[in-house]
């Protein structure tokens, strides 16, 4: 399978109702920070909405990704940390604590972020699989811009999967500018991928998409 070449039957048909989504949610892996990189550097101007990524690295990897991440990026970055509030325009990156990432809403202070110490997924922790289905949980009420990045195996198909069955949209990224289509190919596989698209295109989307 070729970048640009996907069928239109294996895509999944866009909701015929999406607005205002609650926020970003991001999945990759090996080739990721790159792929990071170019996408935060494709952003015109800070989103409406919080981001939140899941990016597998080694055990303290994430604050130099951070560091590298925030000279490119209009939007300030942070590692998320348990209790966060999730705010608008920040982008939120997951610690490489060895715990799972997932969003939970209360009533008073909004969507929150909560570590947990449950099973690997896909022999990931944190998994994308995990921060994918906490976010398909909060719908009706909440929905999201899910986006799943170059990277090996399958983690985050799992989760695609549920969050359009709960009606949120899942954008992938396409071979040609994935160093490994393996995470976006597993997405697509099972059917959970609305488009298929350039990390600068994905910029594009996913600053069309806050804006509805």
């Amino acid at each position: 399978m070729h970048s640009g070449v996907i069928a239109p039957d294996r895509l999944a048909p866009f909701p015929k109702v999406f607005k205002s989504p609650a926020c970003v949610v991001i999945g990759s892996s090996t080739g990721g920070p790159y792929a990071l990189m170019a996408l935060f550097e494709g952003f015109k101007q800070p989103l409406p909405i919080p981001l939140v990524v899941v990016q597998h690295i080694r055990p303290h990897g994430v604050p130099p990704l951070v560091k590298a991440l925030a000279s490119r990026c209009c939007m300030p970055i942070e590692i998320v940390q348990e209790g966060d509030c999730l705010r608008a325009g920040v982008i939120y990156i997951a610690s490489s604590n060895n715990q799972h990432l997932s969003i939970l809403h209360h009533a008073q202070r909004g969507l929150v972020a909560n570590y947990t110490d449950e099973e690997k997924s896909e022999h990931c922790r944190p998994a994308v699989n995990v921060l994918f289905a906490s976010m398909a949980r909060l719908a009706p009420q909440f929905k999201a811009i899910a986006v799943v990045l170059t990277g090996m195996g399958k983690d985050g198909a799992q989760g695609a999967e549920q969050l359009v069955k709960s009606g949120s949209v899942v954008i992938v990224q396409d071979e040609s500018s994935a160093v490994v289509w393996g995470m976006p190919r597993a997405v697509v596989e099972v059917g959970a991928a609305h488009k298929v698209l350039s990390i600068e295109q994905i910029a594009i989307e996913i600053e069309r998409l806050a804006a509805v």
